[in-house]
């Protein structure tokens, strides 16, 4: 199965094997994130209700299964776990996520490296592996 990274600091990205892909629907980047992110099944009342709070439950249901049958035909059948009940993202599927990179950055500079309040500035020291996930090479300039 090919690996999917997902980038969520800055303009929404996902990548297929290092090839960006475009997810033609906004509401199917956010459902993506929100199972990235979250890292758990979720009941597709919920999700439904989440994404479509505007709407009743039936129409946000249906809203909910177009949003899936579009975000399996871009990445593949296998990269979500959905039934009538729950959905989640395949556990067994490789996937990559920015906010993920950028928590441990920052957790494991801040834990060895780094005491303040928790309203204090990023330190200096943290700043190189954190700016990377934030705004990519600043190198390439």
């Amino acid at each position: 199965m090919s690996r999917m990274a997902l980038y969520l600091l800055g303009p929404p990205r996902v990548e297929l094997d290092g090839e960006e892909i475009h997810v033609p629907r906004r509401k199917a980047v956010a459902l993506l994130a929100y199972l990235a992110v979250t890292s758990a099944s979720h009941s597709c009342d919920t999700v439904a209700a989440l994404l479509w709070s505007e709407r009743d439950q039936s129409e946000a249901r249906a809203g909910l299964r177009r949003v899936l049958t579009s975000l399996r035909k871009t990445l593949g059948a296998t990269r979500l776990d959905a039934d009538r009940e729950t959905v989640c993202l395949d556990r067994d599927a490789e996937f990559w996520l920015d906010v993920t990179e950028f928590g441990a950055a920052f957790d494991s500079t801040t834990t060895t490296f780094y005491s303040a309040p928790a309203d204090a500035a990023l330190p200096p020291a943290l700043l190189p592996d954190t700016t990377y996930y934030w705004f990519g090479d600043l190198d390439d300039d």
